[in-house]
């Protein structure tokens, strides 16, 4: 009995777990695995090299600066896993700056004209992604994609989607249909037609998922 009650005085008496550090956790694992880090850098980097590269071309950047695009992207975007599905970590293959420092960093780094440009490229993306999707479905074919007809392709597409930030639910892709149609050749456009499939696809799975938000309640 005594026995009892001293163990329950000590369970009483123990300190409470500190609150679990998603970013904590994350940089933990990474010094404890230098080879997952550098893999997650290398990456990280050859993501924003597909994705920015002529972004980085067009706006002049040299190396240092291209540099300090990747940190900030890396920071940003840093990935989010679910460790055992328990409890989620932060990984970053650095140590980061804090959320809050990355868009003044940004805005140094690209200076008004840059940052709109940024934007514009940030909002198009999806449009090369599907111009180049056809593109790609068509390079063996006896019909491939001219490069007028992508740079068409990704103008519609581009045209079609929101001025603002984007977001599935508002892209018009019924108008970038239209266009397409006047854009490609009858044999292309079954490649065209299988990439809007998918699109749109997409597009019904994100105004789905907004819709469960919007009913969910906050906590």
């Amino acid at each position: 009995m005594i026995a009892a009650e001293a163990k329950v005085g000590a369970n009483a008496s123990a300190p409470a777990p500190a609150p679990w550090d998603p970013v904590a956790e994350g940089r933990a694992i990474m010094r404890a695995h230098p080879e997952v880090s550098a893999a997650l850098l290398e990456s990280n980097d050859a993501y924003v090299n597909w994705r920015f590269g002529e972004f980085f071309k067009a706006r002049g950047l040299t190396p240092e600066q291209v540099a300090e695009f990747k940190f900030l992207w890396r920071t940003f975007y840093a990935p989010s896993f679910d460790l055992g599905g328990v409890k989620q970590s932060k990984f970053s293959a650095e140590d980061a700056l804090p959320q809050a420092d990355v868009g003044p960093r940004l805005r140094a780094l690209l200076a008004p004209e840059g940052l709109r440009d940024y934007a514009e490229w940030d909002r198009t993306q999806i449009a090369r992604d599907y111009a180049e999707e056809v593109a790609s479905a068509l390079c063996f074919t006896d019909t491939p994609l001219t490069t007028a007809q992508a740079n068409q392709l990704l103008e519609a597409i581009a045209v079609a989607t929101p001025k603002t930030r984007f977001s599935w639910e508002n892209l018009d892709w019924a108008a970038a249909d239209r266009r397409a149609q006047e854009i490609l050749s009858p044999p292309q456009r079954t490649a065209w037609k299988n990439v809007l499939n998918l699109a749109r696809a997409n597009q019904d799975g994100s105004v789905a998922q907004k819709a469960i938000r919007d009913l969910t309640p906050t906590k």
